[in-house]
């Protein structure tokens, strides 16, 4: 599978956007081809306009949701990820706070019946 993270980062927002627009208008003029005046002259005429509205829509799609995640991040910075597990971050190494790990010793006790 494609990485879409490191493709969606090498450009930025606004040429997402440009993209996007590009791949709109393609895919207008798939869908307006066949109502172009000579158009039934050319082999494959029929085949032609669903091809480019395919492609136009799938680069509108990428284009403007690359776009959209893009300015997302930029106005909403997601939060510092947590510590990994061991790593021995600040909060692990105080000894006045209790790190609840759950299935380490905590097994419930049986109630008498």
């Amino acid at each position: 599978m494609a990485d879409l993270d490191g493709l969606r980062d090498r450009l930025d927002a606004s040429t997402w956007t440009g993209l996007g627009l590009l791949g709109l208008l393609v895919f207008l003029i798939g869908v307006g081809f066949p109502y172009l005046p000579g158009t039934h002259s050319i082999p494959g005429h029929a085949c032609i306009p669903i091809v480019v509205a395919i492609g136009g829509g799938i680069l509108a799609a990428l284009g403007l949701g690359f776009a959209y995640d893009l300015r997302d991040a930029q106005l909403h910075p997601r939060a510092k990820a947590p510590p990994e597990e061991g790593g021995g971050g600040p909060l692990a190494a105080t000894p006045s706070f209790e790190i609840y790990r759950p299935g380490d010793d905590d097994a419930a006790p049986e109630r008498p019946s």
